[in-house]
């Protein structure tokens, strides 16, 4: 199947324009908005139902439209972008029915309105200082840059494998509905909070979507009906155990979606900046949640929340035992997640020993460029039918690195390790030369000695949240496609480092000390 011109060059502008968010150079580094926009732009008008697909002009002028509007609203809505964030925060992972040329698809369609109006508030936020800046942006520093080019270069060669992709729809789909959108949403993001926008309104409704989505889950519980997903209703027919998925499709994504809100809950209580009266507040929007999650009997998110917990509990504990606990968790790690992996695969264990082997043998066949982004499940049912199999079952691999390793072979490969590697090196980096963060925090009053105006509870959730994610995606995949990462990464490229204020003050004090203040040491 060939790849059409329109879709072609929506991909290079869409990759041209997350690889140009990477440099310094103001003229080019603004491009990089635009381009995505207009990528993001091609890319829907490929996928439209076929009753739209045949009357050209009427896409044409209504993308027109769209796009007159939202610049409108984006003059309009210029000062008032936090609000914004607060309505991306309360539909960050909600997904609705949308139209698409193969039928209704379970979409973040309220999200994708969000991301498109911030997107456009940004583009003339930044044509504005183009005309009246300098040539350069300010340089962020060395971990920074590296997460800015990890989340560049993976979307980029992902956007690219359309030229070569086995099912150049999926891979459209994919890039139209998940990673374009994303990577915009991470590029806004790292703009307004390194503009220093208030972001804590956007912190607080995130935990309250989390808290209404949890109690309607704890409302299926106990009216005994949940909704959406045909599977889900069948199976509690069946089982002892009734699983709720809330307004979520899968019960997978709805613990997930709870585990995030947990961890934001979790940093709130350990900076400790609330009143008496707000910490049993939140230990009791924390009981909810914890409550909730239990009955979605979700085993990988479970383990998310562990590894969430288990990376906040030692980047919070004093350097020396962190150092003992930190090494210890590793070996755990090691050691226990073979056998962990076979106890939650259960019954279905040799169903996803078999939909990986198959996608290590389709990374070797392709074992460069592999077979494009969105394409394993259709490559799966491919080779399950070239075997005979007229009915594959599992054909999703529910482990992202296999998934990636085939849909994008060693060159994503690559390309994901480096996004793993940057994200964790600059999480550390967040953390460098810190002891009781909390403390810290406390005598600071909440914020840093940078004077950005970001406190240290985003640091800790954001460390915690990536590492849950990462887990997550290794027993569900999902990773690229829930936006909850791309706002992590950019929370944690964003932010400043922490810095421990026992630190501070005996540097401070060996610099008032009479050597210091002599001549001879100036």
């Amino acid at each position: 199947m060939e790849v059409g011109a329109l879709e072609a060059i929506a991909a290079i502008a869409a990759s041209a324009g997350a690889l140009a968010r990477v440099t310094r150079i103001r003229r080019i580094h603004v491009l990089g908005i635009p381009l995505l926009l207009l990528g993001w732009a091609g890319l829907l008008a490929t996928i439209l139902p076929d009753s739209l697909a045949t009357h050209r002009a009427v896409v044409v002028l209504g993308f027109l439209g769209a796009a007159g509007l939202a610049l409108f609203l984006a003059r309009v809505l210029d000062c008032a972008v936090r609000w914004l964030l607060v309505a991306g925060a309360i539909v960050l992972t909600i997904r609705v029915p949308v139209p698409t040329g193969d039928g209704n698809a379970m979409l973040l369609g309220p999200l994708y309105v969000v991301i498109g109006l911030i997107a456009c508030i940004v583009l003339l936020r930044e044509l504005r200082e183009l005309r009246a800046g300098e040539r350069l942006l300010p340089d962020r520093g060395g971990a920074t840059r590296l997460v800015d080019v990890g989340a560049a270069v993976l979307p980029a060669t992902a956007t690219l494998s359309l030229m070569w992709s086995f099912d150049p729809p999926a891979t459209t789909e994919a890039l139209a509905f998940f990673l374009v959108p994303f990577v915009l949403l991470y590029a806004c993001l790292r703009t307004l909070a390194s503009a220093r926008e208030d972001l804590k309104p956007a912190a607080w409704a995130l935990v309250a979507s989390g808290v209404v989505v949890a109690l309607v889950g704890l409302f299926q519980k106990a009216v005994g009906e949940v909704w959406w997903n045909p599977k889900v209703i069948d199976a509690n027919r069946f089982r002892a155990d009734f699983r709720t998925n809330s307004l979520y499709w899968d019960p997978n994504m709805y613990g997930r979606a709870l585990v995030i809100a947990i961890l934001a809950v979790v940093a709130w209580l350990l900076v400790r900046r609330v009143s008496r009266r707000g910490t049993p507040l939140l230990a009791g929007v924390l009981l909810v949640l914890v409550a909730a999650l239990w009955f979605t009997y979700s085993q990988s998110s479970w383990v998310a929340l562990a590894a969430g917990l288990t990376i906040v509990a030692v980047l919070t504990l004093p350097p020396n035992p962190r150092r003992w606990v930190a090494g210890a968790l590793l070996l755990l790690v090691l050691v226990g997640t073979p056998a962990a992996a076979r106890h939650l695969a259960g019954d279905d264990a040799s169903g996803r020993r078999d939909v990986i082997n198959t996608g290590i043998s389709l990374a070797a066949e392709r074992p460069v460029l592999g077979w494009g982004i969105g394409t394993f499940e259709a490559a799966a049912r491919a080779r399950e039918l070239e075997r005979g199999n007229a009915d594959p079952g599992l054909v999703a691999s529910h482990t992202t690195p296999i998934t990636v390793f085939a849909e994008l072979g060693l060159l994503g490969a690559f390309t994901y390790l480096t996004l793993l590697t940057s994200a964790v090196v600059t999480m550390l980096a967040r953390w460098r030369r810190t002891s009781t963060p909390a403390a810290a925090a406390r005598a600071r009053g909440d914020f840093d000695d940078a004077g950005t105006g970001w406190p240290i509870a985003p640091v800790i959730w954001a460390s915690g949240a990536l590492f849950a994610l990462i887990a997550h995606s290794l027993l569900y995949a999902g990773f690229f496609e829930d936006p909850t990462l791309w706002v992590v990464l950019a929370v944690l490229a964003s932010l400043p480092n922490v810095i421990d204020d026992e630190v501070v003050e005996s540097d401070e004090s060996a610099l008032a000390s009479p050597a210091l203040r002599s001549p001879q040491r100036l």
